[in-house]
C-alpha cells in the first residue's frame, strides 16, 4: 500500500465520488468548484498511477489496473 499525504487522500475522496480536477488559473486545481490541491500535488498523484491526465487540464481517477496506461 502506497502511503499519500493528507491533500493526497482529500483529493482522492473527490475523485472517486465522480468529480473531476480541472486546473483553472496557474497552479490552482479545482474540484466542484473549489480550490482543492496544486498542480504537483495532481502530478504526484499521476505518477503514483491513480490519476490520469484528460485532455491539458483536467484529471481523473483511474478506476481499475487495465485503465493504467
Amino acid at each position: 500500500m502506497m502511503k499519500l499525504t493528507r491533500t493526497q487522500e482529500r483529493v482522492m475522496e473527490w475523485l472517486r465520488g465522480g468529480h473531476h480536477a480541472r486546473r483553472r488559473y496557474g497552479c490552482v486545481v479545482y474540484v466542484n468548484g473549489g480550490k482543492l490541491c496544486t498542480a504537483a500535488t495532481m502530478l504526484a498523484l499521476e505518477y503514483k498511477g491513480l490519476v490520469k491526465r484528460v485532455g491539458n487540464d483536467e484529471w481523473v481517477v483511474v478506476n481499475d489496473k487495465t485503465d493504467r496506461s
